[in-house]
């Protein structure tokens, strides 16, 4: 008799290896946006570095992004998400993904919105993965 518990347990161990593969599969296969995100946004931050940090960005004047990224440059530069803009006029500085860039982000991992510059002030003063910054720093003639 003690023979059958083991088999027993053998029997059900065995029959659970394929129903946790399976969840591992799926986890793994959740956990891939969220590290497509996270290399995404560490992008801004780079971007964010080589433009010339926070407080230097921040004086060129009002940041602008798209409605999804804005939460993400808010951060970013430490200001608050209402004071990123999305229709860019100079001063400031425009955080968007680079046109050629946008078509080979998938949109249901990361939103990837336009961000259209009108002006010819704007200036490209770095970049970093998908992401540039284009700057147009100072004051403006006002007509």
């Amino acid at each position: 008799m003690p023979r059958l518990p083991r088999i027993a347990a053998a029997t059900i161990a065995l029959a659970a290896v394929p129903i946790g593969a399976w969840r591992v599969v799926r986890l793994v296969d959740e956990l891939e946006p969220t590290t497509a995100r996270a290399g995404f946004y560490e992008d801004l931050g780079d971007l964010v570095a080589r433009a010339g940090g926070p407080a230097r960005l921040r004086a060129c004047g009002t940041p602008y992004a798209s409605s999804a990224q804005a939460p993400a440059v808010a951060w970013r530069l430490r200001v608050h998400i209402p004071l990123v803009r999305t229709r860019p006029r100079p001063p400031g500085v425009v955080f968007r993904v680079a046109p050629r860039e946008r078509a080979g982000i998938e949109s249901d991992v990361l939103p990837v919105q336009k961000v259209s510059v009108r002006s010819r002030r704007f200036g490209r003063s770095a970049r970093a993965g998908p992401w540039e910054a284009l700057a147009a720093c100072g004051a403006t003639s006002r007509s």
